[in-house]
């Protein structure tokens, strides 16, 4: 049979003409149930499944990458992916279409637009798929058992195996990268299913070479281009995808010549501790590295709230600097800050910044020693302050120490966050007494001391002078000197005698007036000469008893009474005493 359009010769057992690709008519059917005016040209639907994959993932990469810094660039390949898509998924469909429109014959079990069409429903695909992919390979092989033994059957289970990918795909969208996966894998599975379909279905129809088969059967002597741009102007299919995908390269070549802005964050700065109540100032250093002026849009977020949106327009090849002045009141705590880029408001680990807000500081005097809180006029003491900050800011005080109301040292000292120091001053006071010292609030009580031991047997008090009376005292400590009291019974805290005596002496006391008297004695050392008492080791008793002096006069002269008190004697010798508190021993001091 003759070409039509070229007049070539010898294109019997062809649909394409070989040289120019025109549709070649035949006078006479195939007897069977093949429409041989639908062909499978498996490469021409390879090369536009493949290309629809190469350019769908490369406009969705395009349109990721640049979505925070080119809006526009990343809508038009946005857009520009979801064509291909599209497209692919035309193409798809078509490629079923025919596979099916061949097997119209006594097993098909559906029409081409049924199998197609169904495939469209929502849920119902995903039952349907099975009998659209999975059912036309056991059709075709039912019908090649029956009517062509010796022909390539199709291999059922690598058809099921793709229809189970396709339900998987929409089970994941919850996960969407396990989802995409999926579907990029289903895509390629189709692109193999399309090889295997094209290479197989021959055996019931007579298809066409594909593009690149029918280029390359060409005479020898023939122009491949003008037989090329023939095969295009007589097979609308094949001409619309090479214009389709023209289209798309020229889309990708010229986007990126439109001038438009482009920015970037080159630096998120945030103070990395701040204290409750201060400022807090985050800023974004923004760069419009593009060739036209635009606004850019920034979202700050802080623990993933969005706390303020900014758009901030610069122009071509320039920078500016975005603040966030923070007016909510954030407690105390970690924080993270992050940016949410552009007018979608993606976000990027890289901006992902740490920031703590601290406690401020709170200073407190925590205690106040003296050491020695006893001491001699002549002697210094060490006053120690204990200051804490419980905050976690550092901060800092004035300390002032003050002794009975009136400053005497002053320093400022600063403390760390969640730290305690302390601080030493060193005082001296000549005059003896009681004096209370003062940090900041926290008072302590200082006694200033005259140690002056008296001689043995120096009376300190005479009161009850004047008669006959004596009271002999023996002090048997080896370590302790003692004070003995005489005292009026109905006014036991006045002091009428009082005698001092070494340790391991005695001392008689004489000269005292006629009259009933409580005996009271105190055992210790180091004698103040002030406060008239023992500062060190101090004990303090009583005799149960009291004495009594009677001078009685006879011709031959008087008779008096003399008493004996032994202080510090082994066992039970002596008179009973106990042991008073010193609130109840009379003071000398009056």
């Amino acid at each position: 049979m003759n070409c039509q359009e070229c007049g070539v010769t010898g294109v019997e057992k062809a649909i394409f003409c070989q040289e120019c690709g025109a549709m070649v008519k035949r006078k006479t059917t195939t007897v069977g149930p093949t429409n041989l005016n639908t062909i499978i040209d498996r490469y021409f639907f390879v090369f536009l499944l493949s290309g629809g994959l190469l350019f769908t993932t490369l406009a969705v990469y395009l349109a990721l990458v640049s979505l925070t810094s080119d809006l526009l660039f990343s809508i038009i390949m946005a857009a520009t992916g979801l064509c291909i898509l599209l497209f692919s998924g035309f193409t798809a469909c078509a490629f079923i279409y025919n596979s099916w429109s061949l097997l119209q014959n006594d097993v098909a079990r559906t029409t081409a637009g049924k199998a197609v069409g169904f495939l469209l429903i929502p849920l119902f695909n995903l039952y349907w798929v099975f009998h659209a992919i999975r059912g036309f390979a056991v059709d075709y092989n039912r019908y090649a058992n029956k009517h062509i033994p010796d022909a390539p059957r199709l291999p059922e289970n690598i058809f099921l195996g793709f229809s189970v990918l396709f339900v998987l795909v929409p089970l994941f969208f919850f996960i969407p990268i396990i989802s995409l996966a999926l579907g990029l894998a289903c895509w390629i599975y189709f692109i193999y299913l399309t090889l295997l379909t094209g290479s197989t279905i021959g055996a019931i129809a007579e298809p066409a070479s594909s593009m690149a088969e029918t280029a390359g059967l060409s005479r020898k002597t023939g122009n491949k281009a003008n037989l090329f741009l023939s095969s295009l102007k007589n097979n609308k299919a094949r001409l619309g995808g090479v214009t389709f995908f023209t289209i798309v390269i020229l889309v990708f070549i010229v986007t990126p010549l439109i001038p438009r802005g482009q920015f970037s964050v080159r630096q998120l700065s945030v103070p990395q501790e701040m204290v409750h109540g201060e400022r807090l100032i985050i800023t974004a250093d923004t760069d419009n590295f593009g060739k036209a002026a635009g606004t850019y849009f920034l979202s700050l977020y802080i623990d993933d709230r969005k706390i303020e949106t900014k758009s901030v327009t610069i122009e071509a090849r320039n920078s500016k600097a975005v603040h966030f002045d923070l007016s909510d009141d954030f407690p105390p705590g970690d924080y993270q800050a992050s940016l949410g880029l552009g007018f979608f408001e993606v976000a990027r680990d890289d901006y992902l910044q740490s920031f703590k807000i601290l406690k401020p500081a709170e200073l407190r005097i925590n205690n106040l020693q003296l050491n020695p809180h006893q001491v001699d006029h002549t002697e210094k003491t060490r006053a120690t302050v204990e200051v804490s900050n419980l905050g976690e800011a550092e901060g800092g005080m004035t300390l002032n120490l003050m002794i009975d109301n009136e400053v005497k040292k002053t320093e400022h000292i600063t403390v760390k966050g969640e730290t305690t120091i302390t601080k030493d001053f060193i005082l001296q006071i000549d005059d003896p007494g009681l004096y209370t010292v003062t940090a900041n609030g926290t008072s302590k009580t200082l006694e200033v001391f005259v140690l002056d031991r008296p001689s043995n047997g120096t009376m300190l008090i005479r009161e009850a002078g004047g008669g006959n009376g004596q009271l002999k005292i023996s002090n048997n400590n080896s370590d302790a000197d003692v004070l003995v009291v005489l005292a009026d019974p109905d006014d036991p805290q006045t002091p009428l005698m009082a005698a001092y005596v070494h340790a391991e002496s005695s001392y008689t006391m004489r000269g005292i007036s006629d009259d009933k008297y409580l005996v009271y004695y105190s055992e210790g050392r180091n004698w103040d000469a002030h406060s008239k008492r023992f500062t060190d080791n101090a004990r303090h008793s009583r005799f149960d008893d009291n004495i009594y002096y009677e001078t009685t006069y006879v011709t031959e002269g008087h008779y008096y009474e003399t008493w004996e008190v032994e202080i510090g004697i082994a066992g039970d010798e002596g008179a009973a005493a106990e042991t008073i508190d010193s609130d109840y021993f009379p003071s000398l001091r009056q």
